[in-house]
C-alpha cells in the first residue's frame, strides 16, 4: 500500500475590476497498482509537482476576454502505459517534465461578429526512462544488446504536441423569421508521438482541420436546422497507435492505427417544447 500528502496553494489579486492575476502550487498522487497476464508486477504511484501563475481580464466593456497562464510540472515515477503484440504493461517513468504557456482570446469587435483564437506553446520530455522497446523481437536500434534496456531520457511525452492553434468565428445575421449563423473553425496541431520510443512509425505528422457550421434558430429557439462539415480537407489523422508489430518485418510491420473520422457531412434539426 501508499500514502502521500497532496494538496494545493494559491494566491488571487484584482489589481482592477477587470483583471485577475493568480499563481499556485499543487502536489498530485497517482496511486500505484499490479498487473497480472504477460508482464505480471508491481507499478509506483506518480507524483506531480505543478507550479503556474496567469491572468484573467475582461476588457473594452466585455467585448475582449484574455487569458493566459505559464506552468511547470516535475514528474517522478511517470505511469507509462505500454501496448504492444505481446501484452500491456505499465512501466514508471523515472522523471519527466511539463513546461507551457496557454493564451486564449474572445473578442466581440462588433454587435454579431465573434471571434476565439487559442495558442498553446509545450516542452513535455522524459529526464530519466530506461524501458524495453517491444516492437523489436530482440534489442532495438540504440538498446543495450543484452538487457534490450532502452534510454528514453530527453524523448517527447506521448500524445503532447509541442504547439496548438485554434481561430473560430461567427456572425449572426437577424431576420424577423429568426437567425442565421454560419461559423468557421481551424485548428492546427503540431507532431506528435503515440509512444515513448519516438519512432517514425509512431508519429501523427504536424496537421489542419477545417470545420464549417451554418444552424438557423426560429424565435425563442422553437426550433434549428443545422448543416455542418467536418474536417473539410478530409484529411487522414492518427487517434491512436494501438499494436505495433515485433513478428512482421522484425519491427517494420503495419501498425494498426486509429483514425479521427475523415469528411462529414450533416444535417441536425432540433425542436424544443
Amino acid at each position: 500500500s501508499w500514502d502521500e500528502v497532496t494538496g494545493k496553494v494559491g494566491l488571487t489579486w484584482k489589481p482592477t475590476e477587470d483583471v485577475l492575476v493568480y499563481a499556485n502550487y499543487a502536489r498530485g498522487y497517482l496511486s500505484g497498482g499490479g498487473l497480472v497476464g504477460n508482464f505480471p508486477g508491481i507499478y509506483q504511484p506518480e507524483t506531480v509537482r505543478a507550479w503556474e501563475a496567469g491572468c484573467k481580464t475582461t476588457l473594452m466593456d466585455n467585448r475582449l476576454i484574455f487569458n493566459g497562464a505559464a506552468y511547470r510540472q516535475k514528474i517522478k515515477d511517470m505511469q507509462v502505459f505500454v501496448q504492444d503484440i505481446t501484452g500491456s504493461r505499465i512501466d514508471n517513468a523515472g522523471r519527466a517534465h511539463v513546461n507551457g504557456i496557454e493564451l486564449e482570446a474572445t473578442a466581440v469587435p462588433i454587435d454579431g461578429l465573434r471571434i476565439n483564437a487559442a495558442v498553446t506553446a509545450t516542452e513535455a520530455e522524459y529526464d530519466e526512462y530506461l524501458t524495453i522497446n517491444n516492437r523489436f523481437a530482440g534489442a532495438a536500434p540504440g538498446c543495450d544488446a543484452t538487457t534490450r534496456l532502452c534510454d528514453f531520457s530527453g524523448n517527447r511525452l506521448v500524445q503532447t504536441p509541442e504547439y496548438t492553434i485554434s481561430l473560430g468565428a461567427q456572425y449572426t445575421f437577424e431576420f424577423a423569421a429568426g437567425t442565421l449563423t454560419p461559423r468557421v473553425d481551424v485548428f492546427r496541431s503540431g507532431d506528435l508521438y503515440f509512444l515513448s520510443a519516438n519512432s517514425p512509425l509512431e508519429r501523427q505528422k504536424a496537421y489542419t482541420l477545417v470545420d464549417l457550421n451554418v444552424i438557423f434558430r426560429a424565435p425563442e429557439d422553437r426550433w434549428t436546422l443545422e448543416a455542418f462539415v467536418r474536417n473539410v480537407g478530409n484529411k487522414d489523422i492518427i487517434s491512436n497507435d494501438g499494436l505495433q508489430s515485433n513478428t512482421l518485418g522484425n519491427g517494420f510491420g503495419l501498425d494498426n492505427y486509429t483514425y479521427y473520422p475523415p469528411r462529414t457531412v450533416g444535417v441536425r434539426v432540433g425542436v424544443n417544447f
